[in-house]
């Protein structure tokens, strides 16, 4: 079931103009960064997909991150709470599948192994900055 987001987990931006007479200019709106981290997280720990975990690497490799509070908030809306133990299940799943998942999308697929690590060293660090997992 999709959630509609608040207005300080959004950002806006305006695209002056399209390629569609109809539609001369538009506004869009995403998720902002650090909620988008927060809710891949999240997905990683309640799917186990390696979609979710490629998507938690990818953003923790261009510096964005979320407070521990924010992944706390995601994960209650799901009635789960966020561990150290829930993330590794997460991470495990997700390495099983791997290759296969993301191999027809992918074309060449990064090391699971190297993934996994900066996906834990990542999310541990947040869990660090709050309180004890």
């Amino acid at each position: 079931m999709e959630r509609p987001a608040d207005a300080a987990s959004t950002e806006e931006a305006l695209v002056p103009r399209t390629l569609h007479a109809d539609v001369p200019q538009l506004v869009l709106r995403a998720l902002a960064p650090e909620h988008l981290f927060a809710e891949k997280a999240r997905a990683l720990i309640v799917r186990g997909t390696p979609r979710d975990m490629y998507d938690v690497h990818f953003l923790a490799a261009r510096g964005v991150r979320c407070s521990r509070a924010l992944l706390d908030a995601k994960m209650a809306l799901y009635g789960r709470r966020f561990t150290l133990r829930e993330l590794d299940a997460g991470v495990r799943a997700a390495g099983r599948a791997w290759a296969r998942d993301l191999g027809p999308l992918l074309g060449q697929v990064p090391p699971v192994r190297r993934v996994a690590a900066d996906v834990r060293a990542a999310i541990r660090a947040i869990a660090g900055a709050g309180r004890g997992a």
